[in-house]
């Protein structure tokens, strides 16, 4: 009985550790970034990544919240494989919807984005990626 608990934990094991969580991906992601100038690394977070699936009608972001400095900021990079009509980088600087990335070419898989804080002392944001 043993023998067989153990067995059945490392195949889970393995099973976990040959799939990428990008593989996973949603119709939508949540993110969030924290940055304050001077902090140590460990307790800010001012770079975060999501992985949606990949949606020929294109994606958005919504930001629920933002604080920081005057110039506070978050871009937002997105990577694929058959690019975007109006360009991959957007900039959150309010809450609500931001601008759309609309997708040039059809192809399958995950799109990952990446969120930056910056700002000239401090920056806190969160929100999701979505499917258009």
């Amino acid at each position: 009985m043993k023998k067989k608990l153990v067995a059945a934990l490392c195949i889970a094991a393995l099973a976990v550790g040959i799939f990428p969580a990008n593989v996973l991906a949603a119709s939508s992601d949540s993110w969030k970034v924290d940055y304050t100038k001077g902090a140590p690394s460990g307790s800010a977070n001012p770079v975060d990544y999501a992985y949606v699936s990949y949606d020929a009608e294109g994606f958005y972001s919504y930001c629920s919240s933002i604080t920081g400095s005057n110039d506070k900021r978050v871009s937002v990079t997105a990577t694929n494989v058959g690019g975007f009509k109006n360009g991959s980088t957007k900039y959150i600087t309010s809450t609500g919807r931001s601008a759309r990335w609309q997708t040039v070419n059809s192809t399958k898989g995950t799109v990952t984005f990446k969120f930056v804080a910056s700002g000239a002392t401090n920056c806190s944001a969160r929100g999701t990626i979505n499917q258009y």
